[in-house]
């Protein structure tokens, strides 16, 4: 299945970029996360819905929107989400925000 997300920022008091909020997903998303409608991942952070992925995900997207050169990453897991099976992740900035 087709997994696609799309994603803003989200800074701490010092202005740094901490974690990036869900705003749109489409049903693949969904079922990937176990939920069973958007209004549970909406407004929510990527790495609050799986902080197992910050390690492996965090730095090349936080990258991504600062240079907004695109990037492709492969993960063979995420560590304690077996129900995620091996991905590959393209990232691209849309806009700045």
């Amino acid at each position: 299945p087709f997994w696609f997300g799309v994603y803003t920022t989200v800074v701490n008091s010092a202005g740094e970029i901490v974690d990036f909020k869900t705003i749109r997903i489409n049903k693949s998303n969904l079922n990937r996360l176990l939920a069973s409608s958007e209004n549970e991942i909406i407004g929510k952070g990527l790495f609050e819905l799986i902080p197992e992925a910050k390690e492996m995900l965090f730095p090349p997207l936080l990258s991504v929107y600062l240079t907004g050169q695109s990037a492709q990453m492969e993960l063979s897991h995420i560590p304690g989400k077996e129900n995620i099976p091996m991905l590959e992740v393209h990232a691209s900035r849309w806009s700045q925000g």
